[in-house]
């Protein structure tokens, strides 16, 4: 059992879980508001999914790949939506491909298992689906704060703090996974 791993997904499934409690009582109604919503439930799924693996509940890396994929998705859906007016055309379009592109090809690798086919691909998915995925979320973060006016800077800051630690974080894991050709296990 991983005691750091458990705590700290532990603690992410709790906060992600109020947060999304909060938003779904001050919700009204609009569709910005539901995408942030879709977000925070993948990544309390995700929490819960990683604190599972930590847990040592033998919870299976294609899961783990699949829950990773879905939050990543869920947060670039979040981001193209808010900044699709200041982000070049180009980077929204590549971005929309990836909202749908990498659940559906962690999706498409589930079933294949499922029907008994292994491709031993799930690693190379989510350390490079992970990666460029880290990656348009901060080009798209980049873009939202870099865009605002002087007021609303203020105001997306928080935001932009906080889903950008996120997904530096993420950054870095998947950078070195690359580098090391695997994700290292905390000690």
């Amino acid at each position: 059992m991983n005691l750091i791993g458990s705590i700290g997904f532990g603690i992410a499934a709790v906060a992600y879980g109020g947060l999304t409690v909060l938003l779904l009582v001050g919700w009204q109604g609009r569709r910005e508001g539901g995408r942030l919503i879709i977000a925070t439930t993948a990544t309390t799924l995700w929490s819960v999914g990683l604190l599972a693996e930590a847990a040592n509940l033998g919870v299976p890396a294609l899961a783990v790949t699949v829950l990773e994929a879905l939050r990543c998705a869920a947060w670039l859906a979040v981001l193209v939506a808010l900044a699709r007016s200041v982000a070049p055309a180009a980077l929204v379009q590549l971005t929309r491909v990836a909202v749908i592109g990498f659940p559906a090809a962690a999706t498409s690798l589930l079933l294949l298992a499922a029907v008994g086919i292994d491709t031993n691909l799930e690693d190379a998915l989510l350390v490079r689906g992970g990666l460029a995925g880290a990656l348009l979320c901060l080009v798209l973060l980049e873009q939202l704060y870099r865009n605002a006016t002087g007021e609303g800077r203020t105001a997306v800051a928080p935001f932009v703090l906080a889903v950008g630690g996120l997904f530096a974080y993420d950054l870095f894991l998947f950078s070195q996974a690359q580098l090391l050709h695997a994700i290292e296990p905390a000690t």
